[in-house]
């Protein structure tokens, strides 16, 4: 017997009810970060694109990787970063990249903003709904546009065309075209 819930999206909320959960009165409190002081975004150069997340199927580099591979050479400049329990995978999404995928090892909470910063733009292909991924948190207190897949919290958190772009999950092409467009109007 709950009589009040408290949920960082809709989107959670919706889906305990989905599951059975009865909720009578449920507010929706955002998950929240520290505002930062940002560098510019530079004008110039190919796009800067970075993903940070765990090497791990759900949270979709392999995604990024095939769309980083069908885009011609020097058009994007990629970096992952984050944890790799499963070295096996890690390596095999480098592969399908094609050389157009640089890795980072995780870095201290307190370098993220320096890594964003050094960005244009945060990748987060997930192929699952997620909640409420930190990161998309930290890029937007930075300032830095993200490109979400098209489920879950995600659609909460980013608002296609303000603060960032919405694809669908699990399809690099789309992903690729995205990325081919923001780089192509970056050179104009």
């Amino acid at each position: 017997h709950v009589d009040v819930a408290v949920s960082p999206t809709a989107f959670l909320a919706d889906s305990l009810r989905a599951d059975g959960l009865a909720l009578r009165t449920v507010h929706i409190e955002p998950t929240g970060v520290p505002a930062a002081a940002s560098s510019p975004l530079l004008a110039e150069g190919p796009l800067r694109v970075l993903f940070v997340g765990t090497w791990v199927p759900h949270k979709g580099p392999q995604v990024l990787a095939e769309a980083l591979a069908a885009l011609p050479e020097g058009l994007v400049e990629a970096t992952a970063l984050g944890p790799a329990p499963f070295p096996a995978f890690r390596s095999e999404v480098v592969r399908t990249a094609s050389g157009r995928l640089t890795t980072l090892d995780a870095v201290a909470p307190s370098e993220v903003g320096a890594v964003l910063d050094a960005h244009d733009v945060v990748v987060v292909p997930s192929t699952w709904a997620e909640n409420g991924p930190l990161v998309v948190l930290e890029a937007r207190s930075r300032r830095r546009p993200v490109i979400a897949s098209d489920l879950g919290g995600l659609r909460e958190l980013v608002v296609d065309g303000l603060d960032g772009w919405r694809v669908p999950a699990s399809d690099p092409g789309a992903l690729e075209a995205l990325l081919r467009r923001l780089a192509d109007d970056r050179q104009q």
